[in-house]
């Protein structure tokens, strides 16, 4: 009983990486990539749906592979407009996680900064 409660549990816990591991996100840096638990990320005004461009660093991800990543991060925020503005007081939450052909491709990004927020889709291949 004792190594079949064993043999479950390293199953289990197998999964859960290779649930980990198969997950990116889409990033505009590098000309479009799909990094997976990345420590950066980049977004043209025109990914973005917005006038601003964002850029994510010091990316440090809880629950990434699950159907909501989460992390802190310094944010820079550019539009022709306004210039930039660069805030370490920021959060990034991934989700809407899909699996298209056993890769997790999250499909949401929100990018908090203040009492502020920007949701924009994400690409998939």
């Amino acid at each position: 009983m004792k190594r079949l409660a064993l043999i479950s549990c390293c199953l289990l816990l197998a999964t859960a990486s290779a649930a980990i591991a198969k997950t990116v996100i889409y990033s505009g840096a590098h000309h479009g990539s799909f990094p997976s638990k990345p420590s950066k990320l980049k977004y043209s005004a025109g990914e973005t749906g917005t006038t601003q461009s964002v850029k994510a660093k010091d990316l440090d991800w809880k629950n990434w592979g699950d159907s909501k990543a989460t992390s802190t991060a310094t944010v820079t925020l550019c539009s022709d407009s306004a210039g930039c503005f660069t805030t370490s007081d920021a959060s990034v939450k991934a989700k809407k996680r899909e699996v298209i052909d056993t890769i997790g491709y999250y499909r949401k990004l929100v990018v908090y900064f203040g009492q502020n927020a920007i949701k924009f889709s994400l690409p998939t291949p």
